[in-house]
């Protein structure tokens, strides 16, 4: 009888952390989200601020599907908020380098062509992780 009640206490503690973290990440993913409609507004005095403002959207995204993972509590749907997780890492890496290209006077050097080529891995992960269960 004492062990029930100390797993119920384990598992109350854990849904009370559980809670507050996804709450902190949900309202840190909506100010990061406001924050990349404030450069979305600059893009037009500087050239990085769409390319900035697509990876805090995709962070903040990122930060939100995260906090609805924890903040469910079974597993299945877990899970597929993990996945729905990845549509948002995947373009980062991409984002990240057209920034980079931005900042240093490169991007010309960056064409559709190239940039076309640059996404067949991502694609390919997330292809492969939506259809796991099929293989």
């Amino acid at each position: 009888f004492e062990q029930a009640r100390l797993n119920q206490e384990i598992v109350s503690v854990l849904t009370y952390h559980q809670f507050y973290y996804s709450i902190t990440l949900s309202l840190m993913s909506l100010a990061i989200a406001l924050f990349g409609v404030t450069r979305w507004r600059l893009r037009h005095i500087r050239p990085t601020a769409a390319t900035g403002s697509g990876l805090l959207w995709c962070g903040a995204a990122w930060m939100l599907t995260n906090a609805l993972m924890i903040a469910n509590g079974d597993v299945p749907t877990a899970l597929n908020w993990k996945k729905f997780e990845y549509l948002a890492i995947a373009p980062i890496p991409l984002l990240w380098l057209i920034l980079a290209l931005q900042f240093t006077g490169r991007i010309r050097s960056l064409t559709p062509k190239r940039i076309l080529w640059l996404n067949v891995l991502p694609v390919f992960c997330l292809a492969g992780l939506f259809t796991n269960e099929a293989h």
